[in-house]
């Protein structure tokens, strides 16, 4: 089946978007990818669709820059919303928690057969829980995550068919709030080649932790 997926973050850029690069070859490897959506692809890859929101390029310079939750809103729904106008016919489609509920209500008007969620988070009740706790006892910076984010997200939990996460930690969170078992998928993340040992090292005495 042709699937397609969809993140903000662009191709290979940081956490997100290594989560999203992975996905991204994983479709590949299996035959089914028609396009990705990111704001940034892998060079001259005719899958790859570049989104470009107007908008962010002002974010700096206006008044959302002292509110992290309605900056991180607005950037991922108005990405949602590019990427909705700008998809193509799929029976499978793929997106991130948050950015991809515009995209949900398109494909399923189109008869899309399985929409995918990607967890990269637990489940979002549970981080608001955990951000307010730490803002409660700490204070030093309001969440990324307001109640906007927070409903929509939840109305994807909804839509989606299938939801992957990737800890049990997060699938037990996800259980907690309600999500059925056979509604989740874990995804077991690859290890860049970068981070393959020697085969021969010296042993220098030296801990070491990569994160």
């Amino acid at each position: 089946m042709a699937k397609s997926a969809a993140c903000s973050a662009p191709y290979g850029s940081g956490g997100l978007g290594q989560h999203f690069t992975q996905i991204v070859e994983e479709t590949r490897n299996q035959g089914n990818l028609a396009y990705y959506y990111s704001a940034g692809i892998q060079a001259k890859d005719p899958n790859g669709q570049v989104i470009t929101v107007p908008g962010v390029k002002w974010v700096p310079y206006s008044p959302l820059r002292y509110s992290p939750g309605w900056t991180n809103f607005l950037l991922s729904d108005w990405f949602d919303r590019a990427v909705a106008r700008n998809l193509a016919p799929v029976e499978e489609f793929e997106g991130f928690g948050g950015q991809a509920l515009h995209c949900f209500k398109s494909l399923r008007q189109s008869g899309c057969h399985t929409l995918y969620l990607q967890a990269a988070n637990s489940h979002v009740n549970n981080v608001a829980r955990l951000h307010t706790q730490a803002i409660q006892q700490y204070g030093i910076e309001t969440s990324w995550l307001n109640e906007a984010q927070r409903q929509k997200t939840l109305r994807e939990y909804e839509m989606a068919d299938i939801i992957y996460v990737g800890s049990e930690y997060t699938r037990q969170t996800f259980l907690a709030a309600g999500i059925p078992a056979d509604k989740l998928r874990k995804r077991i993340f690859d290890i860049h080649p970068r981070f393959t040992p020697p085969e021969k090292r010296l042993d220098d005495g030296v801990f070491r932790v990569v994160y």
